[in-house]
């Protein structure tokens, strides 16, 4: 059986970053950002989400360059 999975759309991941939501679908489009298309609805699973912000963290040491 599968997995009961949270699924974000596009405009819940511009709100939360605030961003426009084209900045969201840009970086779907150059694959930075996980996603499934059921259709034309485009869904990221929370989780991808979470992975994509962890990977795009700025250590503090690397700030002070």
């Amino acid at each position: 059986m599968l997995e009961e999975a949270t699924f974000l759309t596009v405009k819940d991941i511009a709100e939360y970053l605030n961003l426009k939501e084209l900045a969201v679908y840009r970086l779907l489009k150059e694959g930075r950002l996980g996603h499934f298309k059921f259709g034309r609805q485009i869904r990221v699973k929370k989780e991808d989400f979470e992975a994509f912000l962890q990977a795009a963290r700025v250590s503090k040491s690397a700030d002070r360059d």
